[in-house]
C-alpha cells in the first residue's frame, strides 16, 4: 500500500490507456476541461485501487474492499444491474471517481444509486475525490447524467481531443441518493448543476448519525463530556461489573478466530429485535454472506473489530466496529434482553468507547440512527439525507408527482393510525422537512412539499 501522505507520482498508461495521476492542489487549473469515462467493470480501475483507497480518506464505506465486495453479494439483488463507475479526468490526469451502479425498477426505470446503499445502509456516501476537487467530480456527474457523452475504456490515449476514446451515455431516468451529508461539497455542486440542467430534486431528512468529539482521556470524557447522572452510572456499573471482573470483555480482532463472536453478535441482535417486534437485519441471507466476506478482508489487517461482554458463562452483549483512521464506528450491535437488569447494551458502549479513547481515536461515530441513548453518551447529531432527482422529461416528471402524492396520502395515513394507537413515541424523532430547511442544506431542492416518509 502506498503510504497516504504521499504525493501519487504519474504512473504512466493503465491497462484501459488513460495516464491516472493525483492531480498537485497547488497546480489545479481555474477552469479545467473535464471528461468522464464510463467503467462497466471493476477490471479497468483495479491498478488504480490504492488511489481510491487514498482519496476515500478513511471512510470505511467508501473503501475500494468495501464497495467491490457489497457489489460482489449484493449486484445480483437489483434487477438488471450494471456498474456504472465514472472516472472523472481533466486532460490526461484523474481526479476522481464516481461509485455508482444502475438497475431497473418497474416504476422509476433506469434508477442509478451509489454502491454500497440499501439494507447494508453505508454513511456519508459520495465521490472519491480530494476536497479540492469534490465540486468538479459533482458538476462532471451531474452532466452525465443529464446525457452529455461519456467515453469508455479503451487502448487509445485519453487527450483532450473529444474524439479520442469511443462515446456513451449513461442512462438515468431516476437518481436516488440515500445517506448522503448535505453540507458536502460535492453533493452541493451534483444538486446545484442538476438544477442549472432543469432536473427536480425531492431531498428529505432520514435518521441522523450521532458523533462523540472524543477527548485525550477516560477521565477527561467523564467530566467533560458526560452530564452527571449519565457520569455516576458509568462508574456505578463500570465498578460493579466490570472492574470487579464480574462481567468479562472478549475483543476479537487481527488474525484471531471470530466465528464464535460473529455467532454471539448474531443471536444477540436478532433477540433484542425481536422482542422489540422488529425484523432483524440478519434475517437476509445476502446481509450476513457480505459481512462475513467483507470481515475476513478488515479483520485481518486491524480494520474491524468483534466485541462482545460474558457474564456467568453466557454472552450478553455484543458490537461489531469498523475503524479506520482516527475514527471507531459502532455498525451493529446486539443484547440479551433475558438479562436486561444488568444493563449489557449500557455495558457494551461503556467498554468500546473507552477501548477508543485508550486507543488514541478522536471521533466514535454510532452512525444513522436516532435512539435516545446516544445522546446520553454525548453524541452530536449530524444530518443526513436520502435525494431523488428526476431529468426534464415528462413522463419521469410525471412519475415524481404521482409518487409524491402517495408518500404524502402514506404519511398522513401512518400518522393517524399512530394517533390512534396513543402512541407517546409516534412523533418523537419524526420531522416534517420544510422545502425552504433542506435547500439551505442541499442547494437545488426544488420541492415545495414537507414530508418524512421512510421508504
Amino acid at each position: 500500500m502506498r503510504n497516504q501522505d504521499q504525493c501519487f507520482p504519474e504512473v504512466g498508461l493503465g491497462d484501459d490507456g488513460f495516464s491516472y495521476v493525483n492531480v498537485s492542489l497547488a497546480e489545479k487549473p481555474e477552469n479545467m476541461s473535464l471528461s468522464v469515462v464510463l467503467h462497466e467493470s471493476w477490471q479497468t480501475l483495479q491498478p488504480w485501487a490504492d488511489q481510491w483507497d487514498h482519496w476515500a480518506e478513511n471512510n470505511p464505506f467508501r473503501t475500494w474492499d468495501w464497495m467491490t465486495t457489497w457489489w460482489s453479494f449484493y449486484g445480483p439483488v437489483y434487477p438488471r444491474s450494471r456498474l456504472q463507475l465514472l472516472s472523472i479526468h481533466s486532460g490526461k490526469e484523474l481526479i476522481g471517481f464516481a461509485p455508482l451502479f444502475k438497475s431497473w425498477h418497474p416504476f422509476w426505470g433506469w434508477t442509478i444509486r451509489f454502491l454500497g446503499s440499501g439494507e447494508v445502509c453505508g454513511d456519508d456516501l459520495g465521490w472519491i475525490a480530494a476536497e479540492d476537487f469534490q465540486e468538479d467530480v459533482g458538476q462532471a456527474v451531474a452532466k452525465a447524467l443529464d446525457g452529455h457523452p461519456v467515453k469508455t475504456p479503451t487502448r487509445a490515449v485519453l487527450t483532450e481531443d473529444k474524439s479520442a476514446g469511443s462515446a456513451c451515455y449513461v442512462s438515468c431516468q431516476h437518481l436516488d441518493l440515500d445517506g448522503v451529508k448535505p453540507s458536502g461539497r460535492g453533493i452541493q455542486s451534483l444538486l446545484h448543476q442538476l438544477q442549472t440542467l432543469s432536473w427536480q430534486i425531492d431531498a428529505r431528512a432520514i435518521d441522523h448519525c450521532w458523533q462523540i468529539d472524543l477527548p485525550v482521556t477516560w477521565t477527561e470524557y467523564l467530566q467533560n463530556v458526560l452530564g452527571r447522572s449519565m457520569r455516576k452510572k458509568v462508574r456505578r456499573l463500570s465498578d460493579r461489573y466490570l472492574a470487579s471482573g464480574e462481567v468479562e470483555v472478549h475483543t476479537v480482532s487481527g488474525y484471531e478466530s471470530w466465528v464464535k463472536a460473529w455467532g454471539h453478535l448474531v443471536s444477540l441482535h436478532q433477540a433484542r429485535r425481536r422482542q422489540l417486534g422488529d425484523r432483524t437485519a440478519f434475517d437476509s441471507s445476502v446481509f450476513r454472506q457480505f459481512h462475513q466476506a467483507i470481515l475476513r478482508r478488515l479483520l485481518p489487517v486491524n480494520k474491524a473489530r468483534l466485541v462482545w461482554l460474558e457474564w456467568q458463562g453466557q454472552p450478553i452483549a455484543a458490537e461489531y466496529l469498523l475503524i479506520s483512521g482516527q475514527a471507531v464506528r459502532a455498525y451493529q450491535s446486539g443484547m440479551n434482553p433475558k438479562v436486561a437488569d444488568l444493563s449489557p447494551g449500557f455495558l457494551a458502549n461503556l467498554v468500546v468507547i473507552q477501548q477508543a479513547i485508550a486507543e488514541g481515536h478522536s471521533l466514535f461515530d454510532f452512525l444513522r440512527g436516532d435512539e435516545p441513548y446516544k445522546a446520553e453518551w454525548g453524541a452530536r447529531p449530524v444530518e443526513m439525507f436520502r435525494i431523488r432527482a428526476v431529468p426534464s422529461r415528462p413522463m419521469v416528471r410525471l412519475r415524481l408527482a404521482f409518487w409524491r402524492v402517495a408518500r404524502i396520502c402514506r404519511n398522513k395515513l401512518r400518522k393517524e393510525k399512530k394517533d390512534n394507537k396513543g402512541d407517546p413515541f409516534a412523533a418523537t424523532f419524526t420531522q416534517l422537512v420544510s422545502v425552504q430547511d433542506v435547500s439551505q442544506k442541499c442547494q437545488g431542492t426544488t420541492d415545495e412539499m414537507a414530508c418524512s416518509i421512510c421508504d
